[in-house]
């Protein structure tokens, strides 16, 4: 998630400079692997070493990710965070989720976080076009790491808790060996009455958080 994490802030920084795009109003939203970038690039840590200048999100939005890690320092970028989770997904449990965000409200007081967890619904419960249905029920073979937890034990020492490995460039997959679980029964499962409430609450969100914000004025160049 490292790389994807700073091709989000780079992505970021780009469209902050164009000139027809407000920067001000710029949302970062990912799905499953992509989703926890899109929720880690709201703490300030991150913000602070690869934004560029003022350069912040406007909104975050994590489409069933993966939640299993604690930072020492939770202290977000004010901007607001939605995330929804199916409540019977094994692959990224909601769970994680649930207790990441009740963490991040605590030490982010005023700041929007909200957790959805759609009961029925499992991973990637949401599909962006009804050609996908066709993968409803897919199997997901491997190792998944439902049971791993990686904690922040002191100021960027990462230790995965189950292993106790410290998580370093070299010892990851010694950790994730250790800690991830084996499964034959984790597929992907589609609910079109959570798909239907997700996006409704999305468009919400984004109304609210994004379409209400003071436009960000911009010189736009003209060429004859």
């Amino acid at each position: 998630e490292g790389s994807i994490l700073a091709d989000a802030f780079a992505g970021l920084n780009y469209l902050s400079e164009h000139p027809r795009i407000d920067a001000n109003r710029i949302a970062a939203m990912g799905f499953s692997k992509g989703a926890t970038p899109a929720i880690l690039a709201a703490l300030k840590r991150y913000r602070g070493r690869l934004a560029h200048g003022d350069n912040s999100f406007a909104a975050h939005v994590g489409y069933y990710p993966w939640c299993g890690f604690a930072f020492i320092d939770h202290e977000t970028t004010g901007s607001p965070i939605l995330v929804m989770s199916g409540e019977e997904d094994i692959i990224t449990p909601a769970k994680l989720c649930e207790n990441l965000t009740d963490r991040w409200t605590l030490t982010n007081p005023g700041t929007e976080i909200e957790m959805i967890t759609y009961e029925d619904a499992g991973h990637a419960f949401e599909y962006p076009h009804p050609v996908l249905e066709m993968v409803n029920g897919l199997p997901v073979y491997g190792e998944l790491p439902r049971d791993c937890f990686i904690a922040e034990t002191e100021p960027n020492v990462f230790v995965e808790m189950r292993s106790r490995i410290r998580i370093q460039g070299n010892t990851l997959r010694s950790a994730l060996d250790l800690c991830a679980t084996w499964t034959h029964d984790a597929h992907v499962a589609h609910s079109p009455e959570a798909q239907a409430d997700s996006r409704m609450q999305l468009k919400r969100f984004m109304e609210r958080n994004l379409l209400t914000r003071p436009l960000q004025q911009a010189t736009v160049g003209a060429s004859n």
